[in-house]
């Protein structure tokens, strides 16, 4: 016999905490952006990086404060 999985429809509670939560992640980012001056960090980052405008594979490479910035989300 082969089970058949059920989903469940997610509720209307459901669906406002995912969206009260999204709202909430993304002011709070907004709110770091606009707290933290990046310039200086920014200036110290592409001091310190190569400059290769592009990967060896020939695609653009990231901007240094990008990558920072997703190396602070992860800590």
């Amino acid at each position: 016999m082969s089970k058949i999985k059920q989903t469940k429809a997610p509720s209307f509670a459901d669906i406002a905490v995912i969206d009260r939560r999204n709202k909430m992640r993304n002011t709070f980012l907004s709110q770091i952006n606009q707290l933290v001056d990046w310039r200086p960090i920014s200036n110290l980052l592409n001091k310190q990086c190569l400059k290769q405008p592009t990967t060896p594979m020939g695609a653009p490479s990231y901007p240094p404060l990008l990558l920072f910035k997703i190396l602070l989300l992860e800590t």
